[in-house]
């Protein structure tokens, strides 16, 4: 078995690693990594596992003729964002890729100069739903027999198929929360950067009004907020406005959620509540029922196509559109009681995930035969 993910060692790329590591043996993996420093954390989680006798291990710097020698040897390779892809298909080994999340923005074919249009292959890909299944065909050009609906392997942990590495009190430890306390995790996406060469950060986005509401209204509740930020987000270079001051915003940088090892997907599994703009992961939070409040985003001003259309999917019963302090208030308070959030059949969260009673990982590891 062949890894690699962007980040190293992350994404749906490890919790597929993790469901093999736990319910098949005798497999030897191969994970291949940007940065070699991370190949202590790969190497240690290995160790950890109780399952580790059962399989053998190797890490290998991702631009070296080992990586690509194993590539090659490999049964089954699993990717989040492509990996030697203009190496041609053949019997006796698949390509699955993960991506790294059902697309909310145009990706790849849709765009005029994608980053990744031409480097993400597989012989098998992954898709929510069957709307998603046909977005994800487009995208990458494929064919859409060779999309599962089989939703992401990252999302187990939410529908709680697969069990989080760290549960919500040492992750809240870890991080520095206080576990007994709702936390919402709030995920900015990348801004691009301006013409004057400033690097924009996600606060630029958000009217003061809202974000003054927002952060003092969590604050009276006793809610935490978690910032984690974009890698490519200014605010990783330091912060020193209002919001660092305020007791109820915890920020985490770039640098200092890599130092945690800590997984996304565990902090999302133990949170209250999701807040973002845009991420690819509010579609798998859907799966936890907990609310979900975007804020920053204009319609009317993004750079960037969108392939769900915003409008529709806010009107989910599970989504706050954080523009006002009564829907402030009403998303706070839903935080508050931590009661899962019913959705109605005709909900439009059931057009994006239809995957929750599937085991994502299992579903894929039994297409490519293992």
């Amino acid at each position: 078995m062949c890894f690699a993910s962007i980040p190293d060692f992350s994404d749906s790329a490890y919790w597929m690693y993790r469901h093999l590591m736990a319910s098949r043996a005798g497999l030897h993996f191969t994970w291949l990594v940007h940065d070699e420093t991370h190949a202590d954390q790969v190497s240690e989680d290995f160790r950890s596992s109780p399952h580790a006798s059962n399989h053998r291990l190797q890490v290998l710097p991702w631009h070296s003729v080992a990586a690509y020698r194993a590539y090659l040897r490999s049964s089954v390779v699993f990717h989040t964002h492509g990996v030697f892809n203009f190496v041609a298909s053949r019997p006796g080994r698949q390509v699955v890729s993960l991506w790294h999340g059902m697309p909310m923005k145009v990706i790849c074919a849709f765009e005029d100069s994608g980053r990744f249009a031409n480097d993400v292959g597989g012989d098998i890909h992954v898709a929510s739903s069957r709307l998603y299944r046909s977005v994800i065909a487009a995208a990458f050009l494929a064919d859409p027999k060779s999309v599962l609906v089989s939703g992401l392997p990252r999302a187990d942990v939410l529908k709680g198929h697969l069990p989080p590495v760290l549960d919500r009190t040492t992750i809240a430890e870890t991080v520095g929360l206080d576990p007994d306390r709702p936390i919402v995790v709030w995920l900015p996406t990348h801004r691009d950067d301006s013409a004057d060469g400033r690097v924009h950060s996600f606060l630029d986005q958000i009217d003061d009004d809202v974000l003054h509401a927002l952060v003092q209204t969590c604050e009276r509740a006793g809610v935490q907020v978690v910032v984690k930020l974009h890698p490519l987000d200014g605010l990783n270079d330091g912060y020193e406005g209002p919001l660092a001051s305020n007791a109820a915003v915890h920020f985490l940088t770039s640098e200092a959620w890599t130092r945690s090892g800590a997984q996304l997907y565990d902090l999302l599994a133990a949170a209250d509540g999701m807040i973002t703009d845009l991420s690819s992961a509010a579609i798998d939070f859907l799966h936890t029922r907990r609310p979900i409040g975007i804020v920053g985003y204009d319609e009317s001003t993004y750079e960037r196509d969108m392939i769900v259309p915003m409008g529709p999917l806010t009107a989910s019963e599970a989504i706050f559109h954080l523009r006002d302090a009564e829907t402030i208030d009403t998303f706070v308070g839903s935080l508050e009681t931590c009661t899962p959030i019913d959705l109605p059949d005709n909900d439009v969260a059931h057009w994006v995930i239809e995957d929750g009673d599937i085991c994502s990982s299992e579903t894929i590891a039994a297409a490519v035969g293992l």
